[in-house]
């Protein structure tokens, strides 16, 4: 419904794109709202090696799904690895009312979409000349769209709030939010249908403020709430590891009632005050939504020969609308060796084992792109695309769920007990794994939902610890998303 052209960044269009651009501007809007953006910064130098041996899951998963060889999968990861130090040059050198995003498109070759909502001689240079810079002219297209990101974040923001007021009223939530940078849509997503007075209002007052930059889509037989994917029953088997700590590995705490919560370590991170250490996970698994309790004890994990090793106290920890994160102390780091910036990368249908996968900055999420988790319950690295982002989800009982906003979506299906686990990919963190849900809409019954690492990072006031770094945090560039 919502189709655009592409413009390929080569100079023998270059004549016949700034020809087109006056047509253009005849069919696209005027944007005014001004788009939330961070403050770029640099990434780790260093390049990041690995053996031949130990091609990157997500380079493996390019091949399998697009049937490609490995080297031209590694060659379409290189693009997107590229994406966020575009996105923030793009951000800072075009006009908010001209950004319309970035994403990438899996159905046309892993290729890098940059929309535009004026399309002058001026954008074409500077989109050229960024992505030039970043050696991805080949693999770029310029896309005209009709609302800037921008707008976007703004709809999906401002819809978000009206869905954390409905959530504190109590009962089920029907309706969620997201955009799309592909489709220069918001989506509110209606599930079921029995919705209430104040739902079918905010729909009608959505539609109306915004006309068709919200873009109203239903699942009849889907579900609106998320599942959380903590574990609260049996021993989950692996993974475990030596020193050093790192992140995909299986983490447990256990309450004065004697109630049990299993979870994933995800990345370690340090304090951007005093350097002191800490491992991520989700928040859900120190407050699990609808328990009316807390697990304030001691986490921890086991070795390889099965003997348990405490890791530390919760530190602090959000669940709600703000996000779903936790960091917990390390209480003894030169015990653990110094806890490294790894992942632990296990083996699967598309992947091979890496115990010690090096993560070298945090970014943002990017729509399109492939990314991977570790989870301990999943007993495998599996890998996705990035299906949404600006999510807002009801996480937890129906009854009684969590209003959730600002997460990523990924096409891979987590399992219980996956909370908290790494979301990565290119030797770079996006998330942590939060939930399960279902996007029948795009054909998915099991999706999984992620805490977008960035915004964790900040609302922890801690930095992701790079590999053999052991005390700086790499910090992220401007993304486009969670």
């Amino acid at each position: 419904m919502y189709a655009y052209p592409s413009y390929r960044l080569n100079r023998s269009v270059a004549v016949v794109i700034i020809a087109a651009a006056a047509v253009i501007v005849a069919l696209v809007a005027s944007a005014t709202v001004t788009p939330t953006t961070g403050t770029a910064a640099p990434t780790v130098s260093a390049a990041v090696t690995t053996p031949a041996q130990r091609v990157d899951p997500a380079a493996r998963a390019i091949a399998a799904q697009q049937h490609v060889t490995l080297a031209q999968a590694e060659a379409r990861l290189s693009w997107q690895q590229a994406v966020p130090s575009v996105a923030a040059a793009l951000s800072s050198r075009l006009s908010a009312a001209s950004f319309g995003g970035i994403w990438i498109a899996p159905d046309d070759g892993d290729r890098v979409k940059v929309g535009v909502v004026d399309l002058t001689a001026r954008v074409h240079a500077v989109v050229m000349r960024v992505s030039r810079a970043a050696g991805l002219s080949g693999a770029t297209d310029l896309v005209p769209v009709r609302y800037s990101l921008g707008q976007l974040v703004s709809a999906d923001t401002w819809l978000s709030g009206q869905l954390d007021k409905l959530s504190a009223r109590g009962g089920a939530i029907d309706l969620g939010v997201s955009y799309r940078t592909d489709l220069n849509r918001v989506q509110l997503s209606v599930a079921g249908h029995n919705l209430t007075r104040a739902e079918r209002s905010l729909i009608s007052r959505a539609t109306a403020h915004y006309g068709d930059l919200v873009q109203v889509v239903t699942q009849p037989a889907g579900s609106a709430t998320g599942a959380a994917l903590s574990f609260e029953c049996l021993p989950l088997p692996h993974p475990y590891c030596q020193p050093p700590l790192r992140a995909g590995i299986y983490i447990t705490s256990t309450d004065s009632a004697g109630a049990t919560s299993q979870c994933t370590g995800g990345f370690i991170a340090a304090s951007r005050t005093d350097g002191k250490l800490y491992q991520f996970t989700a928040g859900h698994c120190v407050a699990p939504p609808g328990s009316g309790y807390t697990f304030t004890g001691t986490w921890s994990t086991q070795f390889t020969d099965g003997s348990t090793h405490a890791i530390g106290t919760v530190h602090n920890y959000v669940l709600g609308a703000n996000g779903d994160e936790a960091i917990l102390n390390i209480n003894n780091p030169s015990g653990w060796m110094l806890p490294q910036g790894w992942v632990y990368v296990m083996a699967g249908s598309d992947t091979t084992l890496n115990d010690e996968y090096p993560i070298s900055s945090a970014q943002y999420s990017t729509l399109g792109a492939r990314i991977c988790e570790t989870g301990a319950a999943s007993d495998a690295t599996i890998c996705g695309t990035v299906l949404r982002l600006g999510v807002s989800v009801c996480e937890g009982p129906i009854t009684h769920c969590t209003q959730v906003n600002n997460l990523g979506e990924a096409s891979f299906c987590g399992q219980e007990g996956d909370s908290g686990a790494p979301v990565y990919a290119s030797h770079q963190a996006f998330g942590l794994v939060v939930f399960q849900a279902e996007d029948l809409r795009l054909g998915y019954s099991c999706v999984t939902d992620y805490q977008g690492i960035v915004s964790a990072s900040n609302a922890m006031n801690v930095n992701i610890v790079a590999a053999h770094l052991s005390r700086q945090g790499a910090r992220p560039t401007v993304g486009t998303g969670t």
